[in-house]
């Protein structure tokens, strides 16, 4: 019976990932038979034979399995090694190459679900063959081994962007991207149809793609979610992995802009106007996820622009203190400063700063005629409710806190969260919770200055602490 177009895709599919597999196998076995000596060697071996840079721990690696003698720990090492170049290369070729054309970007959805069932396979047999490796080099081997793990979060979020960024390339093409994606600006329309057609982009350009794409796709699950509640079974599991893939798009959106910045000394409008759009999906996303969808308040946006200014600071900050470093090391006059230009939202935000300041110093100079009325008219006073400061720092210290309609948000700094342990920190979670609910919020979530979510607590579930490692970039 011939088989139909799916069964010879995956047919060839299978070939492409045993070909891979084929081919790194033996750049592997043959540095392992004696190839490159130095590690700079390795390196442009691995890079000409694989066509991208490996990472520093799959070189040395390599090199440390030379010096094994155990032949049972060098197929341990050698399989894990393996993987890790394959997995390698995958991310490369689904987040960093030029090559954005639809084959290229099918070829690396391809490689993913084959991947992970590798990985599976390699952790399964390392567990069982550990214990028969030579006591002297079973520490050595067990320590390479873990060495050479690599997240599979990248490729599980590139299976939700790169096809997302599929669909608006391909909307581009025929004319319907207006209808895909509604909420795109005209600079975003311009951005994906002047890319639709080629295969081969710049990073910056890719980089803003994806933020695009994900945007898009966090912006249609809550909408959907919105429209029809009863889709929350089935929906959840769609939403929790666009909110894992958040934690690999913006991490590469701040890499650039940070980038950028050292080059220019100036905040690029297009990244930070990408962060903004995508931090604004990602809360809505999390609302949908608590079961309480609402648009975003204005003060959920001023604290994402008070963030912006804050970091633009920053970078001045540490431009200035490069520079008079390498000016000191050399003897060289200092140029003159370059002055920074902030973008029109940030403007904004220092205008309505000033704007409050002249208000506060009003109401300053009206509250001894409140208080005169106060103690005229009441014969007895009630106390003042507690306010969210009060409460939050009796449970979790905490930098900022943001209340969205009826949830709260928890800013925490990441140094002291990870001194807790999980009981501890599900401890403090639920302790804040209930007074969070003494107050009217129905959930709450705490992020850490990265904006990435760290633990949630709602009246029906009570606390959960997300995993150390779904919290790492």
């Amino acid at each position: 019976m011939p088989m139909d177009d799916r069964e010879m895709g995956e047919r060839s599919d299978e070939t492409l990932f045993l070909g891979r597999m084929e081919d790194i196998r033996g750049v592997v076995d043959d540095v392992l038979a004696g190839g490159p000596t130095t590690l700079l060697d390795l390196k442009r071996r691995l890079a000409g034979e694989l066509a991208f840079d490996p990472k520093p721990q799959a070189l040395q690696a390599l090199s440390a399995l030379r010096d094994v003698s155990d032949v049972t720990a060098r197929q341990i090492g050698s399989r894990a090694a393996i993987l890790h170049l394959a997995v390698d290369r995958s991310m490369f070729e689904l987040w960093e190459s030029p090559d954005v054309s639809d084959a290229a970007l099918d070829r690396g959805i391809a490689m993913v679900e084959p991947l992970l069932s590798l990985r599976e396979e390699v952790e399964a047999a390392f567990e069982e063959t550990i214990g028969t490796v030579d006591r002297t080099e079973r520490d050595t081997i067990g320590k390479l081994h873990a060495s050479l793990r690599l997240s599979e979060e990248p490729l599980l979020a590139a299976v939700l962007v790169v096809p997302e960024l599929a669909k608006l390339r391909a909307a581009a093409r025929d004319g319907s991207l207006a209808e895909a994606a509604p909420s795109l600006t005209p600079y975003e329309h311009e951005v994906i149809a002047s890319t639709a057609s080629d295969t081969e982009t710049s990073r910056f350009d890719r980089v803003v793609l994806d933020a695009i794409a994900l945007r898009t796709a966090m912006e249609r699950e809550t909408r959907a979610f919105s429209v029809e509640s009863t889709a929350e079974p089935d929906g959840r599991p769609a939403r929790d992995a666009l909110r894992l893939a958040h934690g690999i798009v913006s991490p590469r959106l701040d890499a650039l802009r940070a980038e950028l910045f050292t080059q220019t000394k100036k905040s690029n409008a297009t990244l930070d106007e990408e962060r903004r759009k995508l931090f604004a999906a990602y809360l809505g996303l999390s609302q949908s996820l608590a079961g309480h969808p609402a648009e975003i308040e204005a003060s959920v946006q001023e604290q994402i622009l008070e963030a912006e200014l804050t970091g633009a600071a920053v970078d001045r900050a540490k431009s200035s203190r490069e520079e008079l470093l390498r000016d000191a090391a050399t003897g060289g006059e200092r140029p003159a400063p370059v002055a920074v230009e902030l973008p029109p939202d940030m403007q904004d935000v220092i205008r309505e700063r000033r704007r409050k300041r002249i208000l506060i110093g009003i109401v300053a100079g009206l509250v001894p005629v409140a208080l005169t009325a106060n103690l005229l008219t009441f014969a007895h006073r009630t106390v003042a409710p507690t306010t969210a400061s009060d409460f939050v720092a009796s449970s979790v210290p905490v930098q900022e806190v943001v209340p969205v309609g009826p949830m709260l948000y928890c800013q925490v700094a990441t140094v002291l969260w990870a001194d807790l342990s999980d009981a501890e920190k599900a401890q403090k979670v639920t302790g804040l919770g209930k007074f969070a609910a003494q107050r009217g919020f129905r959930a709450l979530i705490v992020v850490d200055e990265n904006r990435r979510e760290l633990a949630r607590w709602t009246a029906d579930g009570g606390a959960k602490v997300v995993p150390k490692s779904s919290t790492q970039p």
